[in-house]
């Protein structure tokens, strides 16, 4: 499965699954999934050893992706961190609903953080 189809499968499902929830519960649900789609294909496509490099900039890019970005997510995905990462994420928004989620989870923000400074 490419992370195209993965992405737009989970985002389509979402609407449907969680048309009832509020927002930030949508937000973590797509954000674990797509995590998770994108550590499932980084796996994969280890097994069948991609690291066959290609001297094309656009390439350049995509390693970029699936060398540093792409293991870092499904790692914080994999220590339980996705849901403290899209409140970290949230943390910029004004909303006074928003902001109250975000000072209850102050906790699961600071374990993230010590996550993240390891990691």
């Amino acid at each position: 499965m490419s992370a195209e189809i993965g992405v737009a499968a989970i985002t389509s499902a979402s609407m449907e699954i969680n048309k009832n929830k509020p927002f930030d519960e949508r937000f973590i649900f797509d954000t674990e999934k797509i995590f998770g789609v994108l550590g499932s294909i980084m796996h994969d496509q280890d097994r069948k050893s991609r690291k066959k490099k290609s001297k094309k900039a656009n390439h350049e890019i995509s390693d970029l992706l699936w060398d540093v970005y792409v293991p870092y997510f499904a790692s914080l995905k994999e220590a339980g961190h996705a849901a403290a990462f899209c409140y970290h994420i949230l943390n910029a928004s004004e909303d006074e609903q928003l902001r109250t989620l975000i000072d209850f989870n102050k906790e699961k923000l600071e374990h993230f953080y010590l996550w993240a400074n390891n990691n």
